[in-house]
C-alpha cells in the first residue's frame, strides 16, 4: 500500500494591469483562523476573548447566560430565642443590596422562620424580629428604602425539616425570601375595604378577588403580595393583629377557592402604618381600613448569586 501525503498551500492572486503576482498567505490564514481561548470561535469572531476553559459560548464566542430566579437562603443559624444581627455580618448582605441597587423597580421579600419550640405567639413575634433584622440592615447600612423591603414572619408554620432533632430544628431557625418586581399592570391592583374592627370581606369584592385567582392560575410564577392596614383606632398591637387578620382572609379565600399554593400567597399586616387619608375623619378612617393585592413575579437574574453563610445572634432575647 501506498500512502501519500500531500501538502498544499493556498495562493491568493492579485491583478495588476495585465501582471499576475502569486502571494503565499499561508502564516496569515493560520492566525486568521487562531482560537487562543479554546472556546470553539475563532479570534476575529470572538467578541469576548479569554472566555475560562470549558465555559459554554454563543457563536459570538461570549459566555451563555441562562435567566434565574433570584431567591435567597441564609445559612444563618440562629441561637434559640435570639434575633439580633452583629454588624460584622453585614458584609454578607452585600451582594443581596448591590442586586437591589442596580435595580430599583424590584422589591424583597424577607421570611423569618424558627422551630417549634415554644409556643406559636412567641415564635411568630420572633420570626418577624428575625425578618426585621435583615430588613434594617438593608435601610441602615445600604440604603435601601423600606418601601422596597416587606419582612414576613411565619414562626413555625412553614418548617423546611421535621423538627425532630436538634439538627432539624436549627435548619427551621432561618432566614429566607427572593427578589421580585411588580407587574406594570396597575389594573390587576385590588384594594378591599373593611368595617372598622371587621376582619370578614364583603360579598361585592368577591368579583375583584375572581380577578386575582384567574390572574395567578394563568401566571404560575407569580405571586400574590397581600398587605392589610387598619385605621388609628386601637391599640398597636390590636391593629396589627387585625390587620394581619384581615390579609390572611384574603390569602385563604384565594388558596381554599382558587387552589393558589400558599407559598405563593404573600401576605401581611402593617396594623395603622402607611395611611392613605387622614385618620380624623370618617372617610379617612374608611379609606385606611383596607387590604391590598399586588401581583409580582420573581425578579431574573443573569447569574445565579451564592450568598456565604453567617450566624444571626443575639445577647438579649428580650429586646
Amino acid at each position: 500500500m501506498i500512502s501519500i501525503i500531500a501538502r498544499t498551500a493556498i495562493i491568493f492572486f492579485t491583478f495588476n494591469s495585465s501582471l499576475a503576482t502569486g502571494q503565499i498567505l499561508y502564516p496569515t490564514l493560520v492566525e486568521s483562523l487562531q482560537d487562543s481561548d479554546k472556546d470553539g470561535v475563532i479570534d476575529v469572531r470572538d467578541l469576548c476573548a479569554n472566555t475560562p476553559r470549558g465555559t459554554d459560548v454563543n457563536n459570538d464566542g461570549c459566555p451563555l447566560t441562562e435567566l434565574e430566579y433570584f431567591r435567597f437562603n441564609f445559612a444563618a443559624q440562629f441561637e434559640v430565642g435570639r434575633y439580633q444581627l452583629k454588624n460584622e455580618f453585614h458584609s454578607s448582605l452585600h451582594t443581596l443590596a448591590s442586586l437591589l441597587q442596580d435595580n430599583p423597580e424590584t422589591l424583597v421579600l424577607i421570611e423569618g422562620h424558627t422551630d417549634n419550640i415554644g409556643s406559636e405567639s412567641f415564635n411568630l413575634t420572633l420570626s418577624q424580629k428575625r425578618a426585621h433584622a435583615i430588613a434594617h440592615a438593608l435601610t441602615s447600612v445600604f440604603d435601601i428604602s423600606p418601601d422596597r423591603i416587606r419582612a414576613f414572619g411565619y414562626g413555625p408554620n412553614r418548617p423546611i425539616a421535621s423538627n425532630e432533632t436538634e439538627t432539624d430544628q436549627l435548619l427551621n431557625r432561618r432566614v429566607s425570601g427572593e427578589i421580585v418586581k411588580p407587574l406594570l399592570n396597575k389594573n390587576l391592583d385590588v384594594t378591599i375595604r373593611f368595617k372598622m374592627n371587621r376582619g370578614n370581606m364583603n360579598q361585592e369584592y368577591r368579583s375583584l378577588l375572581k380577578n386575582v385567582g384567574q390572574q395567578l392560575q394563568d401566571n404560575p410564577d407569580a405571586l400574590a403580595l397581600i398587605e392589610g392596614y387598619t385605621d388609628s383606632t386601637g391599640s398597636q398591637r390590636q391593629n396589627t393583629l387585625l390587620s394581619t387578620a384581615r390579609a390572611n382572609k384574603v390569602a385563604e379565600i384565594l388558596r381554599t377557592e382558587y387552589d393558589i399554593p400558599e407559598e405563593r400567597l404573600k401576605a401581611l399586616g402593617h396594623g395603622e402604618a402607611h395611611p392613605i387619608a387622614s385618620n380624623r375623619t370618617l372617610e379617612g378612617r374608611q379609606q385606611n381600613r383596607r387590604v391590598t393585592i399586588k401581583i409580582v413575579t420573581p425578579f431574573k437574574a443573569t447569574t445565579e448569586i451564592l450568598l456565604p453563610k453567617w450566624t444571626i445572634w443575639s445577647v438579649d432575647q428580650n429586646q
